[in-house]
């Protein structure tokens, strides 16, 4: 287990206390790129797995979540969800990727993801059920992110962009330390129609 701040990253599958024994110098970073969860305050962030396609169905075929990711349709069904759930576990063993699950409890109620990983960068993503807004989740699972990327990843780098019309998302980049870099056009096929991106970028890791 290693610990970052307030949070504790582990291995999937294990309990946080059948790994506090580990050596952190050799076992954990090992486990961690093989399904790493981290525990925050409030949240369990662990791999997803094709199980979980009908929830992530659910929650990006909501109006106002679909239509701020660009790359998706809306409704989505659940067999593109398994289908793109298919994909994470080769994503982290190539290192390409790492998506978390953001758990409540026993219920999933979003995701937060570390994606496009190259050349020590990677760009932030997260989307969260509507009925879990305004509690603080999704900066918790964002920071909590961002602190795997900078401190167990080793990344230099992280960008993220959101919808112009998403004020909210724009907020909590800031408030995680992200300052705005430019605008530009980009086709949504939530939309079927072009939209504008606010970019982001970190460089020194979150604030506080």
């Amino acid at each position: 287990m290693n610990v970052i701040g307030s949070m504790q990253i582990y291995a999937e599958g294990q309990s946080i206390a059948s790994l506090a024994s580990m050596d952190t110098d050799t076992d954990a970073p090992a486990a961690i790129r093989a399904a790493p969860s981290i525990a925050t305050a409030r949240l369990r962030l662990r791999p997803m797995w094709p199980a979980d396609a009908d929830r992530v169905a659910e929650i990006l075929s909501h109006p106002d979540v679909g239509r701020m990711i660009r790359r998706i349709p809306v409704p989505y069904p659940s067999d593109e969800a398994r289908g793109w759930l298919d994909t994470h576990a080769a994503e982290r063993a190539s290192g390409r990727a790492y998506r978390f699950g953001v758990g409540l409890g026993d219920r999933l109620i979003g995701c937060a993801d570390i994606g496009g990983i190259e050349d020590r960068a990677g760009e932030l993503g997260y989307w969260f059920d509507p009925a879990c807004w305004g509690r603080g989740y999704a900066f918790e699972a964002a920071d909590a992110v961002v602190r795997f990327a900078f401190a167990e990843l080793g990344l230099q780098r992280v960008t993220a962009t959101h919808a112009h019309d998403n004020p909210r998302s724009g907020r909590l980049l800031l408030k995680l330390g992200f300052r705005e870099t430019g605008r530009r056009a980009a086709w949504s096929n939530s939309r079927r129609q072009p939209i504008e991106q606010v970019r982001y970028v970190l460089t020194d890791g979150p604030s506080g």
